[in-house]
């Protein structure tokens, strides 16, 4: 409960950047985590472990207990504010996936027919290099921001990320 209310009071303080998500951007953004975009890094460290790796240069992805990746962007280290959330498929092998009510679904018909459902018929745009088996990628935009799912040549599930809005 603590982090609750240090959530709050952050949300409280003067943002650089607005964000105002609908209903239903609310409710992709709980699909993934219950830490809400626009978060400011310093409140969600303590429930979150960086992902460093030797290309990340200090901009770093930190990863929470359940697997889900989160992306912070601002002017300076102690200003980050949550921008975006991630699932890869290869974190949740043998495991359901909460986020866009994609669930066990890991083909591309099946993830993109629990998306929908759990969207309202969001329209997608699914595309990817013509005459080429590489990954397909499907997008819907929101406003503010957009979801992401991609998929392999063979039509397996990579990730899904959700952006809540542009990073400045």
């Amino acid at each position: 409960m603590i982090w609750l209310a240090s959530i709050a009071q952050a949300s409280a303080a003067p943002l650089p950047h607005l964000y105002l998500p609908s209903a239903d951007q609310a409710r992709i953004d709980r699909s993934f985590s219950m830490i809400a975009i626009n978060t400011p890094l310093i409140v969600a460290r303590p429930r979150l472990k960086e992902d460093r790796q030797p290309a990340c240069g200090g901009t770093c992805d930190w990863v929470d207990k359940d697997g889900v990746r989160y992306s912070f962007a601002g002017e300076s280290a102690d200003r980050r504010y949550l921008v975006a959330k991630t699932v890869r498929a290869s974190d949740y092998v043998w495991k359901a996936i909460p986020a866009l009510g994609i669930g066990q679904a890991r083909d591309r018909a099946l993830v993109m027919a629990a998306v929908q459902r759990f969207m309202r018929g969001a329209p997608f745009d699914c595309s990817g290099p013509a005459g080429t088996p590489s990954p397909v990628t499907c997008r819907a935009p929101l406003k503010p921001g957009s979801v992401t799912i991609t998929f392999d040549a063979a039509g397996k599930l990579i990730e899904a990320r959700f952006v809540g809005y542009a990073a400045p």
